[in-house]
């Protein structure tokens, strides 16, 4: 039996009845629309319905892995469009991909991201496109802090026996600090090396020093996990004043909750999430734009 008030009568009357009018309405299914009070309220809407703007709800939700609720939040602050930016110049941005390590992807590892191997494929093909493009390539590797007694708030909420495991395997020539071997590195990308969970901690950062020296001003966040270091990374880097894009199907968490949630946030607060398939095209037309008319 439904609680009282949460379908409307003429919804529950409809429930009821049989024949064409039945299967009409059992076709439809029933979507949480949030209002200025993020109070859910029950109501239906017909599969595929189209907003005002001419796109289709559900192909919103199938683009990017977040709740409607963070998809609305971000139309209702952009004037009705979905993402901050709409265009990339290509000699100005860099994919800053985040942890790939062994350490955090290796099966076996005690940090392993379950999706992490999982998102390679998107990484390299992103990484080719923004070469190809004329973009900059960063590969970020964390690293343990060779003193024992650094990070001491951190050390104290660890176990002892994890905290020393996760020093010696990434130490620099620890088994975890490489990068994953399917991960395509070229020659021309750049390595930076954090040793806190924001690639942009400490101030100025080695990141930061490196994009700023080659003019960087846009950023595409891929790796794991998406709600620790990504998030971490991707949030300082809003705050420094990078345009900055998370790579919804090029980035991996413990759960699909945490990944959901973390992106959702960071479209409506922070900056811009796109897929894959989004950037690449953005990027060629940029590249394509950059070139001057015979």
């Amino acid at each position: 039996m439904s609680r009282p008030g949460y379908y409307s009568r003429r919804a529950c009357d409809g429930k009821r009845r049989r024949g064409a009018a039945a299967k009409k309405i059992a076709a439809r299914r029933w979507k949480p629309r949030y209002n200025a009070g993020a109070r859910a309220r029950a109501h239906w809407r017909p599969r595929g319905r189209k907003l005002r703007d001419g796109t289709n709800r559900g192909a919103a939700m199938q683009e990017l892995p977040i709740d409607r609720y963070f998809l609305d939040r971000a139309k209702a602050k952009r004037g009705g469009r979905l993402n901050a930016y709409a265009s990339l110049t290509p000699s100005r941005t860099a994919l800053v991909v985040v942890d790939m390590q062994d350490y955090f992807v290796k099966d076996g590892m005690p940090s392993t991201i379950a999706e992490g191997q999982g998102i390679v494929a998107n990484i390299n093909r992103l990484a080719a496109a923004t070469r190809a493009a004329g973009g900059l390539v960063v590969w970020i590797q964390t690293e343990a802090p060779a003193d024992a007694d650094d990070w001491a708030n951190r050390r104290e909420a660890t176990s002892a026996e994890r905290w020393e495991s996760r020093r010696e395997l990434l130490a620099r020539d620890g088994e975890g600090f490489g990068i994953f071997p399917a991960c395509a590195v070229e020659s021309e990308d750049q390595l930076a090396t954090k040793i806190r969970y924001s690639a942009f901690i400490p101030y100025p950062s080695q990141l930061d020093t490196l994009l700023r020296d080659r003019g960087m001003d846009t950023l595409l966040i891929a790796g794991v996990a998406t709600s620790t270091c990504c998030e971490s990374t991707a949030r300082d880097a809003s705050m420094w004043g990078y345009r900055t894009i998370m790579v919804s199907d090029a980035n991996a968490d413990q759960t699909e909750a945490l990944h959901r949630h973390t992106l959702g946030k960071f479209l409506t607060t922070f900056g811009d999430v796109q897929t894959t398939g989004q950037l690449t095209e953005k990027l060629a037309m940029g590249a394509e734009l950059a070139v001057p008319a015979q």
